[in-house]
C-alpha cells in the first residue's frame, strides 16, 4: 500500500488573540486539503516559538499528523505569522527585533526564516 500524497497546505488567515497575555499568541487557520485547522502560535519565554494543534477536552491532540506533515504545518504557520505585520509585531515586536537565536534556529529548522 502506498502512502497518500500530502495535499496542499496553506494559511487562510491569521489573527492575534485579544487582551494582554503572558505569552503573545496568534491563531493561524490552515487549509490542509479539504480540512481547515486552527494552529496556535505562541512565543514562550523558555522554549521559544511554538505551534500547537487544537486539543480535545482530555488534553489529547484533536488531530494527529505524521512528522513530515506536522513540519509542513509548522512552516506554513510560522511563515504566516512573519508575513502578517500585526501578528509578527505582536509576537516579536516591531520589525522582528525580539527574535533571539533560539527562535531564529527554530525558524531555520522548519525553513520559515524571514528574508
Amino acid at each position: 500500500m502506498t502512502k497518500p500524497v500530502v495535499q496542499t497546505i496553506r494559511a487562510i488567515s491569521v489573527h492575534v488573540l485579544p487582551g494582554k497575555r503572558r505569552n503573545p499568541t496568534a491563531i493561524v487557520r490552515i487549509r490542509i486539503g479539504p480540512f481547515i485547522v486552527s494552529v496556535a502560535v505562541a512565543l514562550l519565554r523558555k522554549s521559544g516559538l511554538t505551534a500547537r494543534l487544537p486539543v480535545d477536552d482530555d488534553g489529547m491532540p484533536a488531530i494527529e499528523a505524521r512528522p513530515e506533515v506536522w513540519t509542513a504545518i509548522q512552516k506554513v504557520a510560522f511563515e504566516a505569522i512573519i508575513r502578517d505585520p500585526v501578528a509578527s509585531g505582536h509576537l516579536f515586536g516591531p520589525e522582528l527585533h525580539h527574535l533571539d537565536r533560539s527562535v531564529e534556529r527554530q525558524l531555520h529548522e522548519v525553513g520559515a526564516f524571514p528574508s
